[in-house]
């Protein structure tokens, strides 16, 4: 009977250990799977204009205070007022603030009396959004923060877009027609956005 006893008091500890197992690996009392994405959005940035006369380059320096950002897109147009005996080569360079950069180049037709442009494209990345993910949490706003960790910096700071224009027969100082830049910037970054449970397996 004493053996008995001791059987049926061991099976209760069992039972009482499994159930406690259960309940750490389960987590938190209360917690459930969140489902958490990381989709890019696009923010327009103001423009940055500037003027070249003849041959030169402009510089046009611009802010970028965009957490989790992936990339900055510029859409450059340089407008030549005229008179022009000779096409003009557009140059432009994208700059990040760590150094990174990329080069675009388009030109002017020519001879023209003004309104002839130049439309150029650039897109530097800085980075690229996390993998979607499941995290288990006590609520949505705590998955959140948890997803806060893979928050980024990359790419916060001044950039610098370096214009040149140069004609092709090479006037030099008789090269004095004005030009028109605007330059339309972008910046894309990820945000986080968590959703009740996991994904169908």
């Amino acid at each position: 009977m004493e053996r008995l006893d001791g059987i049926v008091a061991g099976v209760g500890v069992l039972i009482v250990l499994l159930a406690l197992g259960g309940a750490v690996s389960s987590g938190p009392a209360g917690a459930a799977d969140f489902h958490i994405a990381f989709p890019e959005q696009r923010l327009a940035l103001p423009d940055a204009t500037g003027s070249i006369t003849g041959e030169g380059t402009l510089d046009l320096r611009f802010p970028v205070n965009v957490t989790n950002l992936t990339r900055v897109e510029v859409q450059l147009q340089a407008v030549g007022q005229g008179p022009r005996v000779a096409p003009d080569d557009v140059t432009a360079t994208l700059r990040g603030p760590d150094g990174r950069s990329i080069q675009a180049q388009g030109g002017i037709a020519g001879p023209g009396t003004g309104g002839e442009a130049a439309a150029l494209e650039l897109r530097l990345p800085t980075g690229s959004a996390p993998a979607e993910r499941d995290i288990r949490a006590a609520s949505a706003g705590a998955a959140l923060a948890q997803a806060g960790s893979l928050a980024s910096a990359n790419g916060t700071g001044t950039w610098t877009l370096s214009i040149g224009v140069q004609s092709q027969q090479g006037l030099g100082a008789a090269h004095n027609e004005a030009h028109a830049v605007t330059a339309r910037i972008a910046a894309f970054a990820f945000r986080a956005v968590v959703q009740p449970g996991a994904p169908a397996r």
